[in-house]
């Protein structure tokens, strides 16, 4: 027996022993998230129980029973209940509706039952999604630990999507294709649309490279793009968010930061050839014995040519390499002087703060703690092809910053002290007063992802240069 569009199968019987009772009892049997109406008064939603809804007392006699489901056709019959049965309403498929977008009022049209899947990830977590045309509006329903929200056997069509958080909206035309899972990374504070298979469709190149409340600092040599990052009380080091902790990362303990800004990428090779050829040396001039280097040329990093140094070709807007603790600071210093800003490197406390989205419980800069998916956020030994890849080429966090886990390690301004957490200052800590290594964070294109968490920490000689040390910048309010 069919009713409407869908295939209905209607079964009328009695459970168990006769049930002596002067109501009757309707049973109704489909897929979950389905209103059921009983003459025009909603009893409840089905779920993915075997035994579906259940509806008790019913008076004996004809009723109208409706189901609906957002994006499918509904459904209208008119039943008829007897004292001391079970009526059962078994619904095998409901027929899906999509709306076509063009001038004028959208046209509501039924279509054949191909079906797409919907994945997203944002930020923030706690955003309200809208697809219009499947009449879905719902919260983010993704847990705090994977902020992920799915649709799943979406009718192929094409939809309008809206992601909102507070006053901020991203819109999104988005087509479903039968049998296919789109995956998407919306950043809703940089108005960012990232496709996690593709990285990069309908993305504003600036929007791209900068976050929000971004301020270019530009001179006629260097442009350095910021991101805003609050000032606010964090839990420094490896927290109860994570597991498998390095023994430097413990005790974890609250850190007050005030407000400063920080290089959404990290320091390119064109950047800092601009720098050397300025500079006029590869040698510490305060070194006398000409015995601490910059940089050293590197096959990916700065090279040196016709009595001018320059990026190795095709590595210009890579992180610069081979870069020692010594040349880090010296280019701070030459980047002050240009901008007129004081610029510097970042403390280990701002870093990770930076890195984690202003003190979030982030495992990697940009996630939390799901290891599956670092690849989307941080060259690693898994997709790096064993070296170093373009400046934010990878999905930021949430504070629009890239690279702050793999691809290259950044230098931070504080010496190393493997036991500096039992006595970290609560106010703005800088680090120890003395030491032999600096401290350099975030992992590298050829480590795996335990190496790249937010918390691990790591220090050198400030004077070594390696192929995988790098660094980024701030600047002080």
């Amino acid at each position: 027996m069919k009713i409407g569009l869908a295939s209905l199968i209607l079964v009328l019987g009695i459970v168990g022993m006769a049930l002596a009772t002067e109501f009757g009892y309707i049973q109704v049997k489909c897929m979950s998230g389905v209103r059921v109406y009983l003459d025009d008064e909603i009893k409840g939603i089905t779920t993915e129980r075997d035994d579906g809804l259940i509806l008790t007392d019913i008076k004996p006699g004809p009723h109208d029973l409706r189901l609906e489901k957002d994006g499918f056709e509904p459904l209208n019959t008119v039943i008829k209940v007897r004292a001391g049965d079970i009526f059962i309403y078994q619904v095998d498929e409901f027929v899906p509706i999509f709306r076509v977008f063009g001038e004028g009022e959208p046209e509501r049209k039924v279509m054949e039952h191909l079906t797409g899947h919907l994945e997203i990830q944002t930020v923030p977590m706690d955003v309200v999604v809208e697809i219009f045309a499947l009449g879905i509006t719902a919260e983010h329903y993704g847990s705090k630990t994977t902020n992920i929200w799915g649709v799943e056997d979406i009718p192929a069509g094409e939809y309008q999507m809206n992601v909102r958080f507070e006053n901020r909206l991203v819109e999104y035309e988005l087509e479903i294709k039968p049998d296919e899972t789109i995956r998407l990374f919306i950043n809703v504070l940089t108005s960012s649309i990232y496709d996690m298979d593709e990285i990069a469709i309908d993305i504003d190149e600036e929007k791209l490279a900068v976050g929000f409340d971004f301020t270019p600092e530009e001179s006629d040599t260097l442009i350095i793009d910021w991101a805003l990052v609050t000032g606010g009380e964090y839990i420094m080091g490896c927290g109860a968010w994570t597991h498998d902790c390095d023994k430097d990362e413990l005790p974890t303990r609250i850190v007050s930061l005030p407000e400063f800004f920080i290089s959404t990428l990290e320091i390119t090779n064109e950047q800092f050839a601009t720098f050397l050829n300025e500079y006029g040396t590869w040698y510490l001039k305060e070194d006398i014995t000409r015995s601490i280097q910059l940089v050293k040329p590197h096959k990916w990093g700065v090279q040196w040519a016709d009595s001018l140094w320059m990026a190795a070709p095709g590595y210009e807007n890579h992180p610069v390499v081979n870069v020692s603790w010594y040349g880090a600071r010296e280019f701070c210093q030459w980047a002050s002087e240009k901008t007129g800003t004081p610029i510097r490197l970042p403390t280990e406390a701002e870093w990770e703060y930076a890195a984690r989205s202003a003190g979030q419980p982030e495992n990697w800069a940009g996630m939390t703690l799901d290891e599956a998916r670092v690849s989307d956020v941080a060259w690693n030994i898994y997709n790096s092809d064993a070296r170093t890849h373009r400046v934010g080429s990878r999905l930021p966090n949430a504070l629009g910053i890239h690279d702050m886990s793999g691809n290259v390690a950044e230098w931070c301004l504080d010496w190393y002290d493997a036991k500096y957490y039992k006595s970290l200052e609560y106010d703005q800590p800088m680090g120890p007063t003395l030491g032999e290594s600096k401290v350099f964070r975030g992992g590298t294109y050829y480590q795996d992802p335990w190496h790249l968490r937010t918390a691990q920490r790591a220090g050198t000689a400030p004077d070594r240069q390696m192929s995988d040390i790098g660094f980024r910048v701030v600047r002080e309010m």
